[in-house]
């Protein structure tokens, strides 16, 4: 791949995400901004993200990936920041609450589902979206961010809800890692009170692979607090992924889709 063999002494890094339920603010898209710019981020997992006439249009020399169609509202966007990165974005899995992609720094891929539950569905319809997509994608290695709406004492709220039984059992069939860790600082602050309801998910050939998962305080004015977290790819994967249509260096494609 051309920015594999042009840029391994970056490839050796770590790979930076954040990731947040930013509520569709304008404000919230402008401290995102900076926080990327401040910590050196390298992707932004976003559920409702700011929208201006329906695009995205807050992170200026990224690549922003989004899924459903040109006049509808996104739920969900992955914003690439790392102009080292190779992407393929997942069409065919992509709606306006899910976004997918296949992402590699040269050292093997990886593929990443951002996903916003709408509060007021039923979460059996996500469930059985992102699981038909892990199915398809087989043994590969996988990092799932969310807005789960949904509570369980697995991810450290003080109740299990109905949703959030769905989701443990979810889980569990599939093999998943739940990433989050006991924490001081809740993730959610709101009128109902101090939750956990975003999931940062890795299949289980990840374990090793995550590292420094943590929530910041106060850094936005979001009633969800930032996640940060690094992914250090390791060896190299054998898999081989050519001629789609989608695929792309942020290097060298800066068009929003």
């Amino acid at each position: 791949m051309e920015n594999g063999k042009n840029n391994n002494q970056n490839f050796k890094k770590p790979i930076t995400f954040l990731q947040i339920n930013s509520q569709h603010s304008k404000t919230v898209a402008g401290e995102l901004f900076k926080i990327s710019n401040d910590k050196k981020l390298d992707i932004l997992l976003i559920q409702e993200p700011y929208n201006f006439k329906h695009k995205i249009i807050a992170f200026p020399n990224s690549k922003i990936i989004t899924g459903g169609k040109i006049d509808e509202e996104k739920m969900s966007a992955i914003i690439v920041l790392n102009n080292d990165l190779e992407i393929i974005k997942l069409e065919q899995f992509c709606t306006t609450h899910t976004v997918v992609i296949k992402m590699t720094n040269g050292l093997g891929w990886i593929t990443i589902i951002n996903s916003y539950v709408q509060f007021s569905e039923e979460i059996e319809k996500y469930i059985e979206e992102i699981e038909n997509i892990l199915k398809i994608l087989g043994n590969g290695r996988v990092i799932i961010s969310m807005d789960s709406n949904s509570k369980s004492t697995m991810w450290f709220n003080n109740i299990t809800d109905g949703k959030g039984k769905k989701m443990e059992q979810f889980i569990a069939e599939n093999n998943l890692v739940i990433s989050n860790k006991p924490i001081i600082i809740h993730i959610n602050i709101n009128i109902n009170g101090l939750t956990n309801i975003d999931l940062t998910l890795i299949t289980n050939n990840l374990i090793d692979n995550i590292f420094n998962w943590k929530v910041h305080e106060n850094l936005t004015v979001s009633d969800h607090n930032v996640i940060t977290f690094n992914i250090n790819f390791g060896k190299q994967d054998k898999i081989i992924i050519e001629n789609n249509k989608n695929r792309y260096s942020t290097k060298k494609n800066n068009k929003r889709n």
